[in-house]
């Protein structure tokens, strides 16, 4: 048996939004989502609420990517400036595994003293480490933009 549920929209005291399934019928019975019944539940579930709100299964966004900017105006939006700090962490772990490459490359080409090689490198450093100041980040307005604003050091291959 699928469970009936109601989707419930819960503004946290820190800013964030929860979003809860209240379950109304299940192969262990029913109950009744009465405001008292749904209070009870978020406060079992210490969500530490401000409010809350009752909304419909396809009012919550099918991309999660920003999930930790959500905020609730009576729809369900996205705080872009939270969205641009997650988007810049992502980008932080993208970067990383090409600064740990070229820290290798830069070692051997100092075993062998090529200065041209490590000039080259410790602009490839620079370039990924300004990353997160793309300006494509700052100006996206939606969290498609945002998403979508991923600077070209990010993606191609150094190739020394």
């Amino acid at each position: 048996m699928t469970p009936d549920v109601q989707s419930i929209a819960v503004t946290l005291r820190n800013g964030g939004l929860a979003v809860m399934q209240f379950v109304t019928r299940n192969e262990f019975g029913s109950r009744q989502a009465t405001d008292q019944a749904v209070a009870a539940e978020i406060a079992k579930a210490r969500l530490n609420a401000v409010s809350w709100r009752r909304m419909t299964p396809d009012e919550i966004p099918a991309d999660r990517a920003f999930r930790a900017a959500w905020r609730d105006t009576g729809v369900i939006t996205v705080d872009m400036t939270m969205a641009r700090r997650i988007h810049c962490d992502h980008l932080r772990a993208l970067r990383e595994p090409k600064l740990s490459e070229l820290d290798l490359a830069y070692w051997r080409a100092s075993e062998v003293g090529n200065d041209k090689a490590k000039a080259k490198i410790i602009a490839e450093k620079q370039a990924l480490r300004a990353a997160t100041e793309d300006p494509s980040i700052s100006i996206a307005e939606t969290p498609e933009e945002l998403a979508a604003a991923i600077p070209a050091v990010l993606t191609r291959k150094y190739t020394g």
